[in-house]
């Protein structure tokens, strides 16, 4: 795509009734030209699959392109940083670069991203009641990379051998979650998963889960129901899958029924259930 391209694509975002840019182009019904301006970013990045780490420019470059005062462009990349779409970085050699290569969901102009104790429970709560959806939708794609498949299966005996629950074989059920979403058939439900998925990958650090106890019976349970739900995927067998993926949800324990208890008051937290005193640290 060349320059002349994305400005045509930056003018016909911002074109339309409500308000105008210091230049005299008008902005499409945003709440404001740093968030028209956020928008026609966060396209491109995604629009030419800009990886983490392209350097989009410097921002006295992108303040000509969309024509605007340098508050503005500085509002508008300040609202993608928060995103953690990108990254400024000041000095020779520095710019505006690519940090995430998708950008993040939201509700109107809201973020929906876990980014506090809140929105985390709520994030939990919502991806455990979408699994067995997201299960189907990858059992039942016409086109499926043979390799995910393969590392499915690879990833169910690995989560079932394993024989005390830790944070370990969660990064390898996390990763089984990331490829069941790459090989969903249902776009929306991708997108949607996996921002949720990333934003709580980001956030926990550590998990420290029950090995005795109800608590130790209800964790394996839910491990093995990963491990089938990965099987019956690989498999192409939606009746399992959707089986599986609902034990899953009902298995853990709901993102309400745990409790996050900051360390500092702000952050990271812990996460503490009934089962053990500290389940996950972010």
């Amino acid at each position: 795509m060349t320059g002349t391209e994305l400005m045509t694509d930056t003018e016909a975002l911002l074109s339309s009734s409500g308000g105008t840019t210091t230049s005299g182009m008008p902005r499409q019904g945003f709440d404001s030209v740093p968030e028209a301006i956020r928008r026609a970013l966060e396209s491109r990045i995604a629009d030419m699959n800009l990886q983490p780490g392209h350097r989009l420019g410097l921002k006295s470059a992108l303040q000509q392109e969309f024509g605007v005062a340098g508050p503005t462009i500085d509002q508008a990349l300040q609202l993608l940083v928060n995103d953690g779409l990108i990254s400024i970085r000041r000095g020779p050699g520095g710019g505006v670069f690519v940090a995430r290569s998708r950008p993040v969901l939201r509700q109107g102009s809201k973020q929906l991203w876990a980014r506090d104790i809140e929105s985390l429970v709520e994030n939990i709560e919502l991806r455990e009641t979408l699994t067995g959806l997201l299960g189907v939708s990858a059992a039942r794609a016409k086109s499926r990379d043979p390799e995910k498949l393969r590392q499915l299966v690879e990833l169910a005996d690995a989560v079932s051998s394993r024989e005390e629950h830790s944070f370990e074989n969660q990064r390898l059920i996390w990763r089984g979650h990331h490829l069941l979403a790459e090989l969903a058939d249902n776009a929306s439900l991708r997108f949607i998963y996996m921002n949720l998925l990333e934003s709580a990958e980001a956030l926990i650090i550590q998990i420290e889960f029950p090995n005795a106890g109800p608590g130790a019976d209800r964790e394996r349970l839910r491990r093995d129901a990963h491990a089938g739900l990965f099987r019956a995927v690989a498999a192409g067998d939606i009746h399992a899958a959707w089986t599986f993926g609902e034990t899953v949800r009902i298995v853990s324990p709901h993102g309400r029924d745990k409790h996050l208890v900051s360390v500092d008051g702000t952050g990271p937290a812990r996460l503490v259930s009934a089962e053990s005193p500290a389940t996950a640290v972010w």
